[in-house]
């Protein structure tokens, strides 16, 4: 079950911290370190980020499953729940 394709990084990454577009992509502060400047890039086409400061990086699960602090099956558990209210 594809609960957040690689659409929808920009969206979910924007809902943590503000990104601006810059060329094919975006950036921000990353929310995991103290960032003064946007060090952290939002690809959208791969549906990867990647701070170049602290090094986090990976895709929308990973990024929330970090933000939270909890597993990536602990995140799909919690993605298929609020999908299933959406629904309902």
């Amino acid at each position: 079950m594809d609960l957040y394709p690689k659409h929808d990084i920009v969206e979910i990454i924007s809902s943590y911290t503000p990104l601006n577009k810059k060329g094919h992509y975006y950036w921000g502060c990353c929310p995991f370190h103290t960032d003064l400047k946007p060090s952290m890039s939002v690809n959208p086409t791969k549906g990867t980020f990647k701070c170049f400061a602290c090094g986090a990086n990976g895709d929308a699960i990973t990024f929330l499953s970090k933000i939270h602090k909890k597993s990536r099956k602990e995140i799909f558990e919690m993605l298929k729940i609020q999908k299933e209210l959406e629904e309902s």
